[in-house]
């Protein structure tokens, strides 16, 4: 087995540079020596690919129209096996993301790790907390629950009250002076498409930023004497996070699955957002 799996490498290798980009991406010294510290990162990417992959499965039966989107989905929910898990997955995925890059982007400005020559990687973070922070947002409005239809209400009420440009900024989020159809068919875009693409790029800018000053290790010039390796000790330490991290959004699904709203209602006063 492990002939056949050299064989491939090998056939690949002739034709493109795999072993080259392995190298590339696991071959790095780290000031300091491997650390959870520097395990946010890593999760957070990995935390991207399972809501790309939850995303995408939930793509296949979402219809983004205000009369069939809360209906579409309750069936993927219901009706699809483990529709319910790959759902909640995604629901408490989009959480984690933002308090991973939260905690990553605490940890980067303690150890002061965004100056000099890191200043654009850290730029970049910013605007990548920007940009989770809108998909978060867009992400509720497509269910076109209550929950979702009132978070819209009020976000974009909210951008309406900003000075000179607020108004322009509403109207072209709902698509019009009222939440209907274009506000689910921009929401969908923006979500799916348009930020999803930017957060994509920036993600890969990230990274090859990162590698090329990569980590500034602890405050402390003392322990950053010493160097320690990515790949296996890092990578260990990452796997061991993600794992435990991976079990508890499933244990969350279980348990604490991603709550059903009713259908939107414009007319219900009484729901509190």
């Amino acid at each position: 087995m492990r002939n056949i799996f050299q064989s491939l490498i090998d056939w690949i290798d002739k034709r493109w540079p795999l072993s080259a980009l392995i190298r590339l991406s696991f071959e790095e010294e780290i000031s300091g020596g491997p650390s959870y510290a520097y395990v946010f990162g890593s999760a957070t990417f990995i935390i991207f690919l399972l809501q790309a992959v939850t995303g995408i499965c939930q793509l296949f039966y979402y219809v983004p129209t205000t009369d069939h989107a809360y209906v579409s989905l309750n069936y993927f929910r219901i009706q699809i096996p483990f529709g319910w898990l790959i759902h909640s997955l995604h629901y408490w995925g989009a959480s984690t993301m933002v308090i991973l890059v939260g905690l990553h982007m605490c940890q980067v400005f303690i150890w002061g790790a965004y100056k000099h020559p890191r200043q654009l990687t850290w730029l970049i973070g910013v605007a990548n907390l920007l940009i989770i922070l809108g998909i978060s947002f867009t992400g509720p409005t497509l269910h076109w629950d209550e929950l979702g239809y009132w978070a819209a209400e009020v976000g974009t009420s909210i951008a309406g009250t900003v000075p000179i440009v607020g108004d322009i900024a509403k109207r072209l989020l709902r698509g019009g002076e009222t939440m209907g159809q274009l506000t689910l068919s921009r929401f969908f875009i923006l979500h799916i498409a348009i930020l999803s693409a930017i957060l994509m790029g920036l993600i890969g800018t990230h990274l090859f930023a990162f590698r090329r000053f990569g980590v500034s290790g602890p405050w402390d010039e003392r322990k950053r004497k010493r160097i320690g390796n990515f790949w296996p000790d890092q990578v260990l330490i990452d796997t061991i996070t993600v794992t435990l991290l991976l079990f508890i959004l499933i244990g969350l699904s279980v348990y604490a699955p991603a709550p059903i709203e009713g259908p939107a209602d414009p007319l219900d006063t009484s729901y509190v957002p």
